[in-house]
């Protein structure tokens, strides 16, 4: 699998899908509004424990909260390890998995996360008894939608769906 590519990847879906702004090109830092991410490109056979605690001591010497992991394997320990933190948001990408953009795919349609206000208006107007989108959904992974995150979805024949967001 080409990191080159899920480089560019990683950083179409963090500018285009999701606002962010490349603060620091060499430290791969992203910025929106007030928050900061931090993307680790992993290049190695496997991502275990110890490197690990690196990405974290660097995300917290930054005062950076959030995390993205590409890597080719990792071990169950380090992903249970990054997983567990709860002042640490993190998401993990195989390097396969970004092997192209999955929202220029044709048979993808466009998928947008309602704001709060019209979530709660949503949600007020018709409940929240709707099909669900699960958050390991590879549209799902690529906005970050989260659980209970209501998603309009645009069809090609001009029809609207939603879904709500599950772990």
């Amino acid at each position: 699998m080409d990191i080159q590519k899920a480089k560019y990847i990683c950083h179409e879906m963090l500018t285009d899908g999701r606002g962010y702004i490349l603060y620091d090109e060499n430290e791969n830092i992203y910025t929106k509004e007030e928050t900061s991410l931090i993307v680790f490109y992993v290049d190695i056979d496997k991502l275990n424990i110890k490197h690990t605690k690196e990405f974290i001591s660097i995300a917290m010497e930054q005062d950076i909260n959030h995390i993205i992991l590409v890597y080719k394997n990792i071990t169950s320990s380090a992903k249970k390890l990054l997983m567990d933190l709860h002042n640490l948001t993190t998401e993990f990408f195989s390097i396969s998995e970004l092997q192209f953009n999955i929202t220029q795919h044709e048979y993808v349609p466009k998928h947008e996360k309602l704001s709060d206000e019209d979530a709660q208006q949503f949600i007020n107007k018709y409940g929240t008894q709707l099909p669900i989108i699960y958050s390991s959904d590879p549209v799902s992974k690529y906005y970050h939608f989260k659980n209970n995150d209501i998603i309009k979805i645009y069809r090609k024949d001009n029809e609207i769906s939603f879904r709500i967001c599950h772990s």
